[in-house]
């Protein structure tokens, strides 16, 4: 199938004029505005930005294609920019689901999608045709939450980047209900529970927020390329662009060069963040590139995050910020190919840092170490290592092909069938050599058989020749660019009965079933199952096996329903199967399952660490189940009457899967200083857990009542500040003052409260500052902090310095 448009992705330079769009002065002086409000406490803010007044530069055709001269685009980069500026292969990707996860729906998503992909000639994305897909946070298509403010921009810019990058991708856009860090960090455990191997997510707060480490478990998934913007607010790191887990995407400024051999100038933007985490350790892959950090540094890479067209809400703009450079990083990601399950892809680009562009110019402020905030020759905070130069730099790095699979069945009394399956980590070029005999020197040796690209490739072939009832000895050789794997010895009896699958099924918790299916050159045949909690096995179950059936070839299959009853959820089971006919025997060797049972909970908690907020964690055992969801009531009383479901992040274990999940600042607006019940219950395929009841009693930030200023001689001041602390007897009160709001000057204290009917309330002077210029005019302010929290800071107050 042949899509309209794709050529013109290939072949940027002859579709269009010239890969122009606003010139260098204004890519570098180009006014923003924030899409998305601040964050509040416990909330994320989007990282797009939109440009105010963007100009294209004059006498620029920009044209769709020669073949549609009379469409011309909308201002701002569109696909064949990006194509031609990275170097990328629009052919790719196909079959690839790169998710999209935003707080907030948004009714216009998929039309103006349509309108995007249509005026750039890529094939239509729509739910009609199992390209576009939009979720709410419980992975469902209905009910769909209502827009946040500004986060329907965001979706715009999310989408649209996702089809300029990789036009043959399905993209699946999960919308959580709020903007809450949780609520996110929800959005991307079902994503990856739908499927998805590329989670963008273009969002965060500060990496010292008091829950910057909280929602780690939600983005640890091995297997799954999360990027994630570093923030448009300049240096600084913002979080959970510093998870380790994740791959950290800073911005660029990109501007046509005819002159340069890329086409293309690039540069650090000044609005990307970056930075050093005060306390995400620092990943084992970013140690050899010299940081200069001892913990997470961001970005790892980065993309253009400015002058790119984007139609949102019926209207095309240009829009920018690492929002845009995240969801072209996970497409890029895409195009690569799907990462190798055991890995975490933010490691690749360390691995190949020559298959990209290396950013040497532009800073985003100033900062402790220039190369935190300043471009340069390798690794800096702003661009990461570079920016993408093709695919290369996010595909699986090369390694030796493993072998995981390797059996035989018989074709006749003297041919058996040979096949296996191999990870060949994307590698087309692997091949196959069999070496067999009737000895461990293997006397005879089969001729190359290549690989497919996968990570789980078939390959087969047939041994002929055979003496019937005798043992051969055969082997693998499996050759790679990066390495070669000799295989294991095993045998076989010509002629003797060939198992085809051999598997534990666990029907229920505690219980095992145990099926073996095999090929035969008899009508007859004696299955035996072995089981224990060692290799001695201990427990031992047979049946005969009879066809009437005619013809060169037998199919089998033994089952036992049930066969193992009471075993303990989480150990460790060994087992292995025997099958006798008259030609021999063959035996499937020792294989191993984990019991399964109901989930158990090891771990829950409800805190709550500040004012009116409430934060929830619960882990579990999941024993052979991976996946589990978890769901939170709470409450005044036992009775509860508030609930949140969401999926667990969950993770193999030393004895099965592991299930976290957590809930951080989820619940807000509780009655300071109340008793609140709460209780988690805990799902999977083989049982349900509901832990006890269990209370928490809310903190709440104190709440001043007073502010008070007088001057009791020239030049010199007094300040006054009264509180009310709830249940907390001490807290630290703070004076802060100066000429302007920015202030300057401060003072800390310990606030001592008394209480009256239960409720403490303190006061705290400060007397006889000096150094105040007579008759200027100072501002000045309050914060008061216990265990609840800080107060929102005191309104700014205004005072004349005594002059006589």
């Amino acid at each position: 199938m042949v899509f309209t448009g794709l050529s013109t992705l290939i072949t940027a330079p002859d579709a269009v004029a010239s890969p122009v769009a606003v010139p260098p002065a204004a890519a570098s002086a180009a006014a923003t505005v924030p899409v998305c409000p601040p964050a509040a406490a416990g909330r994320m803010t989007c990282f797009s930005v939109r440009q105010v007044n963007p100009a294209e530069p004059a006498n620029v055709n920009r044209r769709l294609s020669p073949a549609s001269a009379a469409t011309t685009l909308p201002t701002g980069y569109g696909p064949a920019d990006l194509a031609s500026a990275y170097k990328l292969d629009a052919t790719k990707g196909a079959g690839q689901t790169v998710a999209i996860v935003d707080a907030g729906g948004s009714p216009t998503v998929e039309a103006d999608l349509a309108t995007y992909r249509a005026t750039y000639g890529l094939p239509a994305c729509t739910t009609a045709n199992g390209c576009f897909q939009q979720v709410n946070q419980a992975g469902a298509a209905s009910p769909l939450p209502a827009a946040l403010p500004g986060w329907q921009a965001e979706i715009a810019l999310d989408v649209d980047m996702v089809s300029a990058t990789c036009p043959l991708c399905h993209i699946l856009l999960v919308s959580t209900d709020q903007d809450a860090g949780w609520s996110l960090a929800a959005g991307v455990d079902q994503a990856v529970a739908l499927g998805a191997k590329f989670v963008s997510n273009s969002y965060g707060f500060s990496s010292d927020a008091p829950d910057a480490t909280a929602f780690d478990g939600d983005y640890n998934h091995p297997g799954v390329a999360i990027t994630v913007a570093t923030g448009d607010s300049g240096y600084g790191a913002t979080y959970p662009a510093v998870s380790k887990y994740v791959t950290a995407v800073g911005g660029t400024t990109l501007t046509p060069d005819s002159a340069s051999a890329r086409g293309w100038d690039e540069a650090a933007w000044g609005q990307a963040g970056s930075g050093c985490s005060p306390n995400n350790a620092q990943p084992a892959f970013q140690a050899s590139v010299g940081t200069g950090c001892s913990t997470r540094a961001s970005a790892d890479v980065s993309a253009v995050a400015l002058n790119l067209a984007v139609y949102t809400n019926g209207a095309w703009g240009v829009y920018g910020g690492t929002s845009a450079s995240t969801p072209i990083i996970a497409s890029v990601y895409a195009l690569a190919g799907t990462p190798w399950t055991s890995d975490y892809p933010n490691s690749y680009p360390y691995a190949h840092a020559s298959s990209l562009f290396d950013i040497t110019s532009g800073n985003n402020g100033t900062c402790p170490t220039t190369q935190w905030c300043t471009a340069g020759a390798g690794w800096d905070g702003p661009t990461g290592l570079g920016t993408p130069n093709g695919s290369a730099a996010f595909a699986l790095p090369g390694r030796a092909p493993v072998l995981n699979d390797l059996s035989t069945t018989p074709l006749n009394p003297t041919a058996e069938k040979v096949l296996g399956h191999a990870n060949t980590f994307g590698d087309s070029s692997v091949k196959a050599v069999f070496q067999w005999g009737t000895t461990t020197s293997y006397s005879q040796s089969q001729a190359a058989i290549y690989l497919s690209s996968g990570f789980n490739a078939p390959f087969t072939t047939s041994f002929t020749g055979l003496t019937t009832k005798l043992t051969y000895h055969y082997r693998v050789v499996l050759y790679g660019p990066s390495g070669t794997l000799i295989g294991p010895d095993k045998t076989f009896v010509a002629g003797a009965p060939g198992i085809t699958s051999a598997v534990e099924i666990s029907p229920g918790p505690g219980q095992a079933t145990f099926l073996v299916q095999a090929t035969t050159l008899t009508p007859s045949l004696t299955a035996t199952v072995k089981w224990g909690t060692t290799t001695a096995y201990g427990s031992t179950l047979s049946k005969a096996l009879a066809t009437s059936s005619t013809g060169a070839l037998y199919n089998f299959a033994a089952l036992w329903t049930s066969a193992a009853t009471g075993l303990t959820p989480g150990a460790t089971y060994h087992y292995s199967y025997t099958l006798y006919d008259t030609n021999g025997s063959t035996t499937s060797g020792d294989l191993t399952f984990i019991a399964a049972g109901a989930p158990v909970i090891t771990s829950a908690t409800g805190t709550s660490p500040r004012g009116g907020t409430a934060n929830f964690s619960v882990s579990a055992n999941t024993y052979t189940d991976s996946a589990a969801t978890a769901t939170l009531n709470w409450g005044p009383t036992s009775a509860y009457g508030s609930a949140l479901t969401k999926p667990m992040n969950v993770s193999p274990g030393t004895n099965g899967y592991t299930a976290t999940s957590s809930l951080f600042d989820a619940v807000t607006g509780l009655t300071p200083y109340a008793t609140y019940h709460y209780s988690y219950t805990v799902n999977t395929a083989h049982g349900t857990v509901t832990l006890p009841d269990q209370t928490f009693v809310v903190q709440e930030a104190p709440l001043i009542t007073a502010g008070y200023e007088f001057s009791p001689a020239i030049g010199t001041a007094n300040f006054q500040v009264q509180a009310v602390t709830y249940t907390e007897p001490t807290a630290t009160a703070v004076v802060e003052w100066g000429t302007t709001t920015a202030y300057g000057s401060s003072l800390s204290q310990t606030m001592t409260a008394t209480a009256s009917n239960g409720i403490y309330a303190g006061v705290t002077t400060w007397k006889n500052i000096t150094g105040l210029t007579p008759g200027v005019t100072y501002h000045y302010t309050f914060t008061v902090t216990t265990a609840g929290g800080s107060t929102i800071p005191y309104t700014d107050q205004t005072f004349v310095a005594r002059s006589s």
